[in-house]
């Protein structure tokens, strides 16, 4: 009798501590579920907020990886060293937009804006003069990049002509009308050293031909591929500025 008086709770008269094989009824069972639940959830929910951190943060570009880097930063290493910047222009699957809107376009801006610094030389020229002169530069470039695109594509064999479809062909050729861009920034600039100047574009050269080879075309048209995109690139934007020349008398481009 003391026994069956011990083993009493308040519950169903029976101590759960004292007998091992008490088995407890079916409500108690289930809330006791649910309390075992309620610990394990939070775990779990932890659990799933990390693995998504995880996730999230896979996807989201590292300061000092390709992939989080600048178009114009990648342009600076390009023109430190060709082979390396190509290859992280490459691996950074930046898109032909961000290329253009990061780096490009504010360039072309920036030459355009070049043109007015001939009034701090000769500042009895027109405003009208500097603004076509202006319109001209920008617009050849501009232009100047699709014609490329296009002319490759039409010229090229089949073999080649889907690397320019892909925006590592794009942005090489983009690329290279960049550093084209900046020397013509200097050019506005410091006039009087054009004659220095006039010789940078061979650099562009050189730039193209180490980046020709990550285009991935075939071995045997690499030095084709070399030759098209060089004059392309260095000849279409001045054909562009002096057509555009010959339309607009006011212009003083040349």
């Amino acid at each position: 009798m003391e026994h069956k008086d011990k083993d009493i709770d308040k519950h169903n008269g029976v101590n759960i501590a004292d007998d091992a094989f008490y088995v407890l009824p079916d409500n108690d069972r289930q809330y006791a579920q649910n309390v075992e639940d309620d610990m394990v959830a939070p775990s779990n929910a932890g659990d799933e907020a990390s693995a998504g951190a995880a996730e999230e943060g896979a996807g989201t570009p590292q300061p000092g990886s390709p992939r989080g880097r600048g178009p114009l930063r990648i342009l600076l290493r390009i023109l430190v060293s060709p082979v390396e910047g190509w290859k992280e222009l490459r691996r950074s699957a930046l898109s032909v937009d961000s290329v253009a809107q990061g780096c490009f376009y504010p360039l072309l801006a920036l030459m355009a804006a070049a043109v007015f610094a001939t009034l701090f030389y000769i500042p009895s020229t027109s405003l009208q003069t500097l603004v076509v002169d202006a319109l001209i530069l920008f617009i050849s470039y501009f232009l100047g990049y699709f014609c490329v695109i296009l002319v490759l594509k039409t010229l090229l064999p089949a073999d080649c002509r889907e690397a320019f479809d892909k925006d590592f062909g794009r942005e090489l050729v983009m690329m290279s009308m960049s550093t084209l861009s900046m020397v013509q920034i200097l050019i506005e600039l410091v006039p009087f050293l054009q004659p220095l100047f006039v010789f940078l574009p061979l650099y562009t050269i050189y730039l193209i031909v180490k980046g020709v080879k990550y285009l991935r075309c075939p071995a045997h048209r690499e030095t084709m591929l070399m030759v098209s995109v060089s004059l392309l690139t260095i000849g279409i934007p001045p054909l562009l500025q002096w057509l555009l020349g010959m339309m607009m008398p006011a212009s003083t481009v040349g």
